[in-house]
């Protein structure tokens, strides 16, 4: 049963819902923030757009890739209507801005072309700096003009070595834009960028990260950022969860997490129309008496489209019930479910696999593996396609020992990010699935 505005709806369900009375049991809670397919309200379509570019212009992007980002935004500016305003920042070891909060009129459009064509690059990458004088241009007009799509979208194909660059900080920066209406979305560039901050800036932003591996495909991901802001439903959408006392717990994958005064919060992002934002939280149970039950609300909040105030809804009250050993071992489970989890938990696997691999740190890459592959192959027991997701996990082991590409890095990362977030990619060529990256 679930609540629902502005077709939103919230769903959970436990993969098992018995757990050991003397504590210490592992549950996984499945959640689900999901939209309608509607049709978006032409008066919603025409809201006016509030946008900052922010390129990165380091030493580089010299050459196709800074020709493909500013073309790139040349054809954003050209699809823009009077009603919307750009800003335009580029950044190196400086950050300049080429244009803020210019109302897009014929003759100002042409202006801003004319700059982005002439955009050159220099020194080094202060992608901090770039970012957040895009933010603030966004966060002025906001100031001005109520009831827009705010957005920054950063490119860059490096690691910031100058202003901020520890993710965590980071992503904190961001989530403090995002709870002012400021959202950021990011498009890495070639192999070389730092998956790390850009994710952190997309992810507690609010936003997407893209990947364009070649500078052709960098107006394709552009675009469909710009086209799907036309669609977005609900934005800074917030999943809740309370919870009972001596409950730990986590969540698989990256999605900003934090727990405080006996609730967990994640936030998920925006949703378009007929999109679905899945969370499977981690829980460790406490001792208890046989019978007794733990009793778990969830609700969700967001900020329609187009709205000043954030609304909430309510999800279904789920529960878990002690028992003895024997029945919590014998329990059957709920299957969809389970699968949901196994995906969900091999991405977050093979992600942080990832991380140290780029890393170097081959030996802790393989310890980690072998430690997560027993407890996931018993996990995957029985289930529909729990034989193929721990053959590919077993893969992974056998290779992480070795240097990987950092395309098949790159590659890996952005199609694990967009399955555990029900996204597509937005290229036009076809990609690889996650695991035809790995080395033979």
């Amino acid at each position: 049963m679930t609540d629902n505005h502005n077709n939103v709806s919230l769903n959970a369900a436990f993969d098992r819902q018995l757990i050991w009375q003397r504590g210490d049991s592992v549950r996984y809670l499945v959640v689900d923030v999901a939209t309608a397919r509607v049709s978006i309200p032409e008066r919603q379509q025409q809201l006016p757009l509030n946008l900052a570019l922010v390129i990165d212009a380091s030493g580089s992007m010299a050459g196709p890739p800074l020709t493909a980002a500013c073309e790139a935004a040349c054809r954003v500016v050209e699809g823009l209507s009077e009603i919307d305003r750009l800003s335009v920042v580029s950044f190196a070891d400086d950050v300049q801005q080429h244009a803020t909060s210019v109302a897009m009129a014929p003759d100002r459009k042409a202006v801003v072309q004319q700059n982005l064509r002439q955009l050159t690059t220099r020194g080094c990458t202060d992608l901090a700096g770039g970012w957040l004088a895009g933010a603030e241009s966004v966060a002025r007009d906001m100031e001005e003009r109520s009831n827009c799509r705010n957005r920054v979208v950063l490119l860059s194909d490096g690691h910031a070595n100058r202003g901020i660059q520890d993710p965590r900080e980071l992503a904190r920066i961001a989530t403090d834009l995002r709870t002012r209406g400021v959202y950021s979305s990011t498009v890495g560039i070639g192999d070389n960028y730092s998956s790390d901050q850009i994710l952190a800036i997309a992810e507690a932003g609010g936003g997407r990260m893209h990947d364009a591996a070649r500078p052709e495909e960098i107006a394709e991901v552009v675009l469909a950022e710009i086209r799907d802001l036309t669609q977005t439903v609900a934005n800074n959408v917030l999943i809740q969860l309370e919870l009972p006392s001596g409950v730990e717990i986590d969540v698989l994958g990256t999605y900003p997490f934090e727990v405080g005064s006996g609730r967990a919060t994640c936030a998920v992002g925006s949703l378009g129309s007929a999109a679905t934002r899945r969370v499977a939280f981690k829980l460790q149970l406490p001792a208890g008496a046989v019978s007794q039950k733990l009793l778990f609300s969830t609700r969700a909040t967001f900020r329609p489209q187009g709205a000043a105030v954030d609304v909430a809804i309510s999800g279904p009250t789920v529960e878990l019930k002690f028992v003895e050993g024997h029945r919590n071992s014998t329990q059957p489970r709920d299957i969809e479910r389970s699968v949901a989890v196994a995906k969900l938990w091999q991405a977050h696997v093979v992600r942080t696999t990832v991380q140290l691999n780029r890393a170097g740190d081959y030996q802790a890459a393989e310890a980690y593996l072998s430690q997560e592959l027993g407890f996931f192959t018993r996990y995957c027991e029985g289930l529909p396609e729990g034989a193929a997701l721990v053959t590919q996990l077993e893969h992974t082991r056998r290779t992480a020992g070795q240097e990987w590409n950092e395309r098949a890095r790159k590659n890996m990362t952005v199609a694990l990010y967009k399955a555990s977030r029900c996204e597509v990619d937005d290229r036009v060529a076809e990609q690889a699935l996650w695991f035809e990256n790995l080395p033979e």
